[in-house]
């Protein structure tokens, strides 16, 4: 069992929207990282408790970390410590990191440490198979989902499965769904998906 855990700048993002995160970034990042280390300690403390009654690891998503309106310093530099620390507090053997939108640094991104480190491809602008050469563990994504009732969404998702297979076999893979499986899914997308 994993305990889903957001990112501090994730957090921040969703209580203040992402407009003021990026003017927090530029104009108060020193009081910006101060709430983000509460947002840390609260994070750790959760999943210090949720260890407790028996989970496995983290899954820890990531939606900022290639936010254009977030300059120098970067997110790995400026956040990466407080991501690392909520990660130690999991087991690096099953955590799962999930890179979400664009990212930039990957190379930080992949040393994090995580079992898993999950990715939309067409949305971060690096490959798979770029991501599987730099970071040691099980890479996971590959099926981006076509948009909501499209008529050949299953064969278009079965098609994107064979590709993926192909581009990864022999690499440390796990085929996914790049974010989400949407919640209007037909039975027959999935299905494709699996390989049914």
């Amino acid at each position: 069992m994993l305990l889903t855990v957001f990112s501090p700048l994730t957090q921040a993002k969703n209580l203040c929207g992402a407009a003021s995160l990026a003017d927090h970034w530029r104009h108060a990042h020193r009081e910006l990282m101060c709430g983000l280390g509460i947002l840390g300690e609260n994070a750790r403390r959760m999943v210090r408790a949720a260890r407790t009654v028996g989970i496995h690891g983290i899954y820890y998503v990531i939606q900022e970390c290639g936010h254009c309106g977030l300059t120098a310093p970067g997110y790995v530099e400026a956040c990466g410590g407080l991501d690392r620390s909520i990660l130690n507090e999991g087991d690096s053997g099953t955590n799962w990191v999930h890179l979400h939108g664009n990212v930039v640094d990957f190379a930080g991104f992949a040393r994090y440490p995580a079992a898993v480190l999950h990715w939309d491809e067409k949305a971060s602008g690096v490959s798979l198979e770029t991501g599987a050469g730099m970071f040691p563990g099980i890479v996971s994504g590959g099926i981006t989902w076509p948009e909501c009732g499209v008529v050949d969404g299953p064969l278009r998702i079965r098609q994107t499965r064979e590709a993926v297979l192909d581009r990864m076999a022999g690499l440390r893979f796990i085929l996914s769904a790049s974010c989400v499986v949407p919640y209007a899914a037909t039975d027959a997308e999935i299905r494709a998906a699996g390989g049914a």
